[in-house]
Parts: structure tokens; sequence; C-alpha cells
């Protein structure tokens, strides 16, 4: 062999080496991009579930503060004077719980009543009558001498009699 062929010969063993480094690096990059892009994908995933937390709390604070301010403004100003500082929608549950009626109570005892009339009583009733008079005998028992319940007809007349159409002053309803 000549001194030519000796230098292909190497040529050709340093290209076929440096085809193999170069194949080996390649590898070894794709192996740590793909390392890379696994460590992306973690990091990413854990982005949107800190996001989907972060968004779901800020979500459950407005509704909260929404809902307090609107129970806050809509409670009449006396009540917010009684409860004061300590107000909290705790503190108006427990008033109107002592404030209330049984209303479930009161529709057992009320159905018991109404069954017992349809069975025994003679006469035709007025369920109409009946209804109004309730609601009458409720603002009665408050023993407010201003609170009165009037059904819808009478309440028309009433304002049409008490109206005449004819209004004085500065037009405000107190």
């Amino acid at each position: 062999m000549g001194e030519n062929e000796k230098i292909i010969e190497l040529d050709k063993n340093n290209i076929e080496n440096l085809d193999n480094d170069i194949e080996k690096e390649n590898s070894e990059t794709i192996s740590e991009i793909d390392t890379l892009h696994k460590k992306l994908k973690k990091s990413k995933t854990k982005n949107i579930v800190l996001t989907i937390i972060l968004s779901l709390f800020i979500l459950v604070t407005i509704v909260i503060g929404s809902i307090t301010y609107i129970v806050y403004n809509n409670v009449k100003p006396h009540l917010r004077a009684l409860l004061g500082k300590n107000f909290s929608i705790a503190s108006i549950s427990q008033l109107s719980d002592k404030n209330q009626l049984n209303l479930e109570k009161f529709t057992t005892k009320l159905a018991y009543l109404d069954d017992i009339i349809n069975m025994l009583y003679y006469y035709d009733k007025d369920n109409k009558k009946i209804e109004d008079a309730m609601f009458s005998g409720y603002l009665k028992a408050l023993g407010d001498k201003y609170a009165e319940y009037f059904p819808p007809k009478e309440f028309e007349e009433f304002t049409e009699k008490t109206t005449e159409g004819v209004y004085y002053g500065i037009g405000c309803l107190v």
C-alpha cells in the first residue's frame, strides 16, 4: 500500500469515527431534549393545576364577598344598628330563627284542620275568604295598629277612596 492509500484509509477511519461520535452526540442530545421536554410538560401541568386552584379560590372569595355584601345591604337599618359591629350572616340567622314561624308545624296543623272541615263541615267554604282572613289575622296578631292586610279588590277600593285622583304635597309615599 502506498502512502496515499494509507492516508485515504486513515481518512475513512477518521470519517467513520467522526460519524459514530456525531451519532453518539446526536442520540445524547435527543435524550437530553426528551428529558427537558418531559420536565417542561410536568412544569406546565403544575402551572395549570396551580392556576385552576388559584382561580377557584378567587371565585369562591368573590361569591362569598358578594353574598355578604348583598345580605348586609339588605338588612333593615334597625337590625343593622341592633347587630352593630358584630354583624355576620350567622347572627342574622340566629335572630331570624327566633322570630320566624315554624311553617312546617303551621302547614301540618292547617292541613289537619282543613281535612276535618272538609270531612265534617256541612256548608260550602270559601277558600279565598279563608286565606284573606288568615293573612289579616296574622297582621292583627302583631299588635301594630298600622299593619293591615287588604285583599287585592279591597286595596284597589281603598286607594281609589283615599286618593280620588287628587294629589297634594310633594308626592312622597311614607
